[in-house]
This record gives structure tokens, C-alpha cells and sequence, in this order.
């Protein structure tokens, strides 16, 4: 009986712990999967959850609007966007990566969560800014 006492608390703090570090300025940080660069703004993920959980859902870069692919206003916008999605896949597509999610409002208006996503200690939106990917 003791000993299940033990451990209950045990695993509480440990728990406890890892919220406390995963949590910072009003963002939750997973480790994730890129499994698919859906567009240049837009990914698939699979987001470990903890405790062997993994959620498998979509996600929108938070804040970043990249040129369209979808229906572009020019050739041009076109053009930029297929590159925006060409860079983005050769930098994270089924590769580890850092979400951090806001805690306040994790849906976007699509029902894609919203993240920033870091990969190599990086800022992949910053990254993609950086690049001239922005619209």
C-alpha cells in the first residue's frame, strides 16, 4: 500500500515537472514528425502527446502568410509559393521537429492547429521570413 503511495506521488511530480518545463509564455512546446508539407504555410504532423500518446492532425504556421499555390493572384505569387513549399519540404518534411502551441487558442479558423515550429533550434517562420517566403 505504501509503495503505491510512493510511486503515485513519484509519477506526480515527474509529471508535474515535465508540464512546468514544456510550458513558457503562454505556449506548450511537443516534439513532433513532420509527415507531410501539405503547402507553404501548412503541415501534417504526428505530436507526441506524452505517455505514449500521439496525436496525428494538421497544422498552420501561427501568424506567417506565405504567397498562394492554391489560387494565386499572378504567376508570380504562383511561383514564389511552389518555391516557399519546395524549401519548406527539404527542410522538415519527415524529419523531428518543435512545436510550440498557444495555449489560449490552438484552433485556427480551419480547424488546423496553430504552431510555431522550430527545427535545429531554429524558428522555421523567422527561417522562411528570412528567405523572402512571405507574402
Amino acid at each position: 500500500m505504501i509503495k503505491k503511495y510512493i510511486a503515485c506521488i513519484v509519477l506526480s511530480a515527474i509529471l508535474l515537472t515535465s508540464a512546468l518545463t514544456y510550458a513558457f509564455d503562454g505556449f506548450m512546446k511537443y516534439d513532433a514528425l513532420c509527415t507531410n508539407v501539405v503547402d507553404r504555410d501548412t503541415i501534417d504532423l504526428e505530436i507526441d502527446m506524452g505517455l505514449g500518446m500521439t496525436l496525428k492532425d494538421r497544422a498552420r504556421f501561427l501568424g506567417f502568410d506565405a504567397p498562394e499555390t492554391f489560387r494565386p493572384k499572378t504567376e508570380q505569387e504562383k511561383m514564389r509559393g511552389e518555391a516557399a513549399k519546395a524549401f519548406l519540404k527539404k527542410l522538415i518534411e519527415n524529419k523531428e521537429i518543435i512545436v510550440t502551441v498557444p495555449k489560449d487558442r490552438y484552433r485556427g479558423s480551419f480547424g488546423r492547429i496553430l504552431i510555431v515550429p522550430f527545427h535545429d533550434n531554429k524558428n522555421i517562420i523567422l527561417l522562411m521570413k528570412e528567405k523572402g517566403f512571405e507574402k
